[in-house]
């Protein structure tokens, strides 16, 4: 199993449990990781990270629609950063001129 796509998942499985709690219908989801976002919209089917899969398909009931982009690794730095922070569980820290 591949730490990056672990922690990818375990971001991708942290937002959409926030989101369904705020009442969020339909969500996009970006990631950098091509096998996560393939097997998120159905296109890859593999045992490699299956319990991942089947835990992304029970959140799935509790939205009109997932839909899964795929963002290169160097425009994802925001994803990355919230993704660190929700399997860390830190603080999440506003940028200057977010708040207020």
């Amino acid at each position: 199993m591949s730490t990056d796509n672990t922690t990818e998942y375990e971001g991708l499985l942290a937002g959409p449990r926030i989101a369904a709690d705020l009442g969020v219908r339909k969500l996009i989801v970006r990631g950098d990781s091509q096998l996560v976002v393939r097997q998120i919209n159905k296109d890859y089917q593999s045992s490699l990270m299956e319990a991942y899969v089947d835990e992304v398909r029970k959140l799935e009931e509790r939205f009109d629609g997932i839909q899964a982009e795929h963002v290169p690794w160097a425009e994802n730095d925001i994803a990355d950063y919230l993704s660190s922070v929700l399997t860390l569980k830190l603080p999440v820290e506003p940028e200057e001129g977010q708040m207020g």
